[in-house]
């Protein structure tokens, strides 16, 4: 049974899969799931599950769906699921409250602090020379493109798409705008990621202004 390892929010959808190979999806489907409170390990919620058949050329295996979007009390959890021959069980997983912030903005912060333009590439571009030979620019920051890809980009270069989904810029306004949401919560716990992720923000918007031509685009 797949289960979402980060867990899963009080007030947002809440699904599980059993997945199964042909031969099993034919001779033993499962039919009925039950939500197991850990602390009691007692049954709070049973349900059906409903076939989601197939993903094409994956292998021929079968998925159905456990939904038990309308449990919100917070707690520690495991599904099971019962076929004609058994019983198998999920790893235990957490429902609670803006749980994705707390298990991941941490890391997501850090991973784009990580990623800052440094060391030589930063000493570089303090100092570039512009392609015309007429002098100068100091454009250093921003961040990496990829793990181990040291390009600094502003945006993608691809005339096919119809959205070109923007990098540096929208990092930026994506880290300072959660800032903001962040801020109106009022809540201590996240006092700390709200610093950083000002800091990371403001990086990042101190590099658009760094690169920008003075009356023209950016460089």
């Amino acid at each position: 049974m797949v289960v979402d390892h980060v867990g899963y929010e009080t007030k947002a959808p809440k699904q599980a899969l059993v997945v199964a190979d042909e031969k099993s999806a034919q001779q033993d489907p499962p039919q009925t799931f039950a939500l197991i409170d850990s602390a009691t390990g007692k049954s709070v919620l049973t349900g059906s599950f409903k076939a989601a058949g197939q993903v094409d050329r994956w292998g021929g295996r079968t998925f159905w769906l456990a939904d038990f979007t309308n449990w919100e009390k917070p707690g520690h959890y495991t599904l099971t699921a019962k076929s004609i021959s058994g019983e198998i069980s999920s790893c235990e997983f957490l429902i609670d409250d803006n749980l994705l912030e707390r298990s991941t903005l941490s890391d997501v912060i850090f991973y784009f602090k990580g990623q800052r333009g440094s060391g030589d590439i930063d000493r570089a571009d303090r100092h570039l020379a512009l392609p015309d030979g007429r002098g100068f620019v100091d454009v250093r920051g921003g961040w990496y493109d990829a793990t181990g890809d040291y390009g600094i980009h502003l945006s993608h270069q691809n005339p096919t798409s119809y959205f070109n989904p923007q990098q540096v810029p929208l990092v930026v306004w994506s880290l300072l705008k959660s800032y903001r949401v962040l801020e109106a919560r009022q809540d201590d716990n996240f006092s700390e990621y709200r610093r950083r992720m000002l800091d990371e923000g403001l990086f990042g918007a101190d590099f658009l202004v760094r690169i920008k031509r003075p009356g023209g685009l950016f460089f």
